[in-house]
């Protein structure tokens, strides 16, 4: 029955963007180990919650960005609207391009170049986390799930984004609380990298997506 949920939240999710083309888009994600994050992967955590995500953020590994929009756009999955370069991401690291579609039910999907191979890097510098989640054909993954799915948040200081400033009031209005520390991102590894998350995570594995998929 947790497969079954899973595997349905999973595919409706891309359903609301792709329509019968669903299946296509996950096939994709999975020949290029892309991932879902953003809203559209909170709302795979809150599915209670009687909001909808506005848009979709799929995360690309660097080295396979150029096939995959190519492979996007060739099966028209998405209609080219804009390139945004990294500008919009500024309040954060990890990114090197964004390029912006309309995919086939008319929503808005933005497509996210890594700085590294690793399609998630670019989650080790957002701005709360109530957003360091992601879904995959491989699997789930809320970096921050005991505050996340009791619908609180923490946050440093961006005052001086109003960006993120409109974003704070837009998760608000979704029923998050936020709680403003000095830092909560987890210090480094001791290997000099960085960390997901200095808490338990909550994983899912993909197996819920390779029995009976539709």
């Amino acid at each position: 029955m947790v497969s079954a949920e899973l595997r349905r939240r999973y595919f409706t999710l891309l359903r609301s963007f792709f329509s019968v083309r669903a299946y296509d888009v996950h096939e994709l994600l999975q020949s290029h180990r892309a991932i879902i994050s953003g809203s559209t992967a909170l709302a795979f955590f809150s599915w209670t919650d009687s909001w909808t995500p506005g848009d979709m953020d799929l995360y690309v590994p660097d080295s396979s960005y150029e096939r995959f929009v190519y492979e996007l756009e060739h099966n028209h999955l998405g209609w080219f609207e804009a390139n945004l370069g990294s500008q919009p991401h500024s309040d954060y690291h990890g990114i090197v391009a964004v390029r912006r579609y309309v995919t086939p039910t008319g929503e808005r999907l933005d497509v996210i170049q890594s700085t590294t191979s690793n399609a998630a890097n670019p989650l080790l510098h957002f701005w709360t986390s109530a957003v360091v989640n992601l879904i995959s054909p491989f699997g789930a993954v809320c970096a921050y799930p005991n505050a996340t799915l009791d619908h609180k948040a923490l946050i440093s200081d961006i005052s001086r984004s109003q960006k993120l400033v409109v974003a704070r009031s837009k998760y608000e209005a979704r029923g998050f609380e936020f709680a403003q520390v000095n830092t909560w991102r987890p210090a480094a590894d001791g290997e000099g990298g960085l960390m997901l998350s200095n808490q338990p995570i909550l994983g899912l594995a993909g197996y819920w997506l390779h029995t009976s998929l539709l």
